[in-house]
């Protein structure tokens, strides 16, 4: 099962199955070459580095008149072209960068939310599209929202892997590599480059959101408002510049600079919350939470034909790459390039459904169209027709549920009598109300981010006492907590949870973590009946092979094991250690699977 035995020792880090040591190895032994399928290389082509950076926020930093001082990114943004008010299409990690890596804008590709949302493999990604088109590829994603599970991988030949989504409460929080480990990676592997082969690389960095969420939920402040006691926002801007000092030296060592495109793109920007907007990735819309750095230098000084004030859209990288890659574009790709101009009146979009996930609440969409803005899900009407229309154009992305019948005898069985939240969401007009309910479940968090889980129960049960009785995090925050660490009432509080959203595969998978200690064999009749529908395949088939190794069915265990790892699921030494797995850890099928695995 998977498990944390205490708050206080959390789950250990995930390890490759190939380590970046052996890929980098591999590299020095094959060349790690493509080819175009003609057999030829794109000559003549640039190499191109795509940064994304979540939580960089553009008025703060010195290379946009703000007071951090980041003098790589202004040397960076000296040398080519920058628009510090991109508009990027969804203040969640994920999502946004499913955008980047495929060119559709979130309601298009259909991944919604930082944890359980995976790329549909029919959506092709920039990276197969590039890899065809006879260019290496290799990524160093730094972020835990961003592993094997989330379907961003297809297309690079090497992949750094991040650190795994812990299974707890905290799992909302970035976890990420220690800020040498993907700079370090990338910089061997770009002096494998070969001079007359075109690569495309793609480096994700978190430490600024890092930094923003220590201060919201984590760090203690003074009287003044400033952080005490470790590092905050500030330190973490510092390093994430030193981390693209890093990412540009190796580039120049490898003598591949000058015929490198580089893009360095926000996903969101700032997260930290105010007197006006609330705390947490995806929960606001407003200006500062989705105006984003953009900056592209393109070698040769080709042409970028817009000014920094112009709109700009996160999808517009995109549609540059494919061009400077010859790359055809299609017709779902809505990006473009910075190249070209962009009509006056072009319409930017920006989704998140963050707190209709979390909370129940109506999802948010925002559109701009010249210069007037409107923003549904969050008491603001469309403030024209031709706005309306815009909004009514667009589909919102369904989450996966389980059909109803296949959960009736399950409600019927734990008698729990369902009462769901409506489809489109709760009506939460009052804004203030809003933003006291989004912070409280941020503090209560940050108190789980801390250990204290009594303090974080608390918190949360207020929010859903005397704010909002239909508060999904409330319930599944609070039961994941105890069911992990065996205290009472994790049934009771799942239950509730089950109520409001009797239809979710996630919250099921989490009752049955629940009753998992009196009876696994109706968790495992739980899980066998929502796995089809669950998008966090690893964890739920890692559970799979606890219940069959539990009941002795030793090769399916082994089965469900081998999937769970291919899935995502990878802390070796919590299977190493889990008393479920222990009949097939005394089988030799067990250290089988293991072999082939790592």
């Amino acid at each position: 099962m998977v498990r944390i035995l205490s708050m206080k020792s959390p789950l250990p880090r995930m390890t490759l199955a190939l380590s970046a040591v052996c890929l980098l190895a591999l590299c020095a032994g094959f060349g790690c070459q493509s080819s175009a399928p003609d057999g030829g290389s794109p000559s003549g082509k640039p190499s191109i580095l795509l940064i994304s950076v979540d939580g960089l926020v553009p008025t703060d930093v010195s290379a946009f008149g703000g007071s951090i001082a980041t003098p790589t990114l202004q040397a960076l943004v000296a040398e080519g072209q920058a628009w510090p008010q991109a508009q990027t299409v969804a203040p969640m990690t994920r999502p946004a960068v499913a955008s980047l890596l495929t060119g559709l804008a979130p309601d298009r590709h259909a991944v919604r939310d930082d944890l359980f949302a995976a790329l549909d493999e029919a959506v092709p990604t920039v990276a197969e599209r590039l890899a065809a088109a006879g260019y290496r590829t290799a990524a160093f994603p730094d972020s835990a929202y961003l592993v094997q599970g989330s379907g961003l991988w297809r297309g690079f030949e090497l992949i750094n892997d991040p650190p795994q989504v812990r299974i707890d409460p905290v799992r909302w929080f970035p976890r990420v590599l220690e800020a040498t480990e993907q700079t370090t990676a990338f910089s061997e592997w770009a002096a494998t480059a070969n001079a007359d082969e075109s690569w495309f690389s793609w480096v994700h960095l978190s430490y600024p959101l890092v930094g923003q969420m220590k201060e919201v939920v984590v760090l203690d402040t003074d009287d003044e408002g400033k952080v005490t006691g470790a590092a905050g926002y500030v330190e973490f801007v510092e390093k994430f510049d030193q981390q693209l000092a890093a990412l540009l030296s190796a580039l120049d060592a490898a003598g591949q600079r000058d015929n490198t495109a580089i893009f360095l793109v926000g996903t969101q920007a700032d997260q930290r919350g105010g007197d006006e907007e609330s705390p947490g990735p995806g929960y606001s819309l407003a200006d500062a939470a989705v105006q984003v750095p953009l900056v592209a230098v393109i070698p040769g000084g080709s042409a970028l034909n817009r000014s920094s004030e112009d709109a700009v859209w996160t999808l517009d990288v995109v549609a540059t790459i494919l061009e400077l890659a010859g790359a055809e574009a299609t017709e779902a790709e809505e990006g473009i390039s910075l190249t070209a101009s962009a009509a006056a009146d072009r319409a930017l979009f920006s989704w998140s459904w963050a707190q209709h996930d979390q909370l129940g609440w109506e999802p948010l969409v925002r559109v701009d169209l010249n210069d007037e803005s409107a923003i549904r899900g969050d008491g603001t009407a469309a403030a024209d027709d031709s706005l309306a229309a815009l909004f009514d154009g667009r589909k919102q992305p369904t989450p996966l549920v389980v059909p109803f019948d296949a959960v009736q005898t399950f409600l019927d069985e734990f008698k729990i009598e369902p009462s769901p939240i409506p489809a489109g969401g709760v009506e939460f007009r009052n804004r203030a109300e809003r933003r006291l309910v989004s912070q409280l479940v941020w503090r209560g968090r940050g108190q789980y981010q801390m250990r204290d889980v009594q303090k974080a129960g608390t918190i949360l049960a207020s929010a859903s006492r005397k704010r909002d009785t239909t508060n999904v995090t409330s319930f599944l925050d609070r039961g994941q907590a105890r069911a992990l660490s065996g205290a009472p009432r994790s049934v009771e509080l799942m239950q509730k949870a089950v109520r409001l959203r009797p239809q979710d595969p996630d919250i099921w998978h989490w009752y049955a973590h629940s009753i998992w200690s009196e009876d696994w064999a109706a968790a495992e009749r739980v899980l066998l009946a929502v796995e089809p529908y669950v998008s966090n395949k690893g964890d739920i088939l890692y559970d799979l092979a606890c219940t069959r190794s539990l009941a002795e069915d030793l090769d399916r265990s082994a089965e469900f094991l081998e999937a769970a790892w291919r899935a995502g699921y990878r802390d070796a030494n919590h299977m190493e250690t889990d008393t479920d797995l222990r009949n097939l850890r005394e089988s030799g099928k067990f250290s089988d699977v293991m072999r082939r695995l790592q």
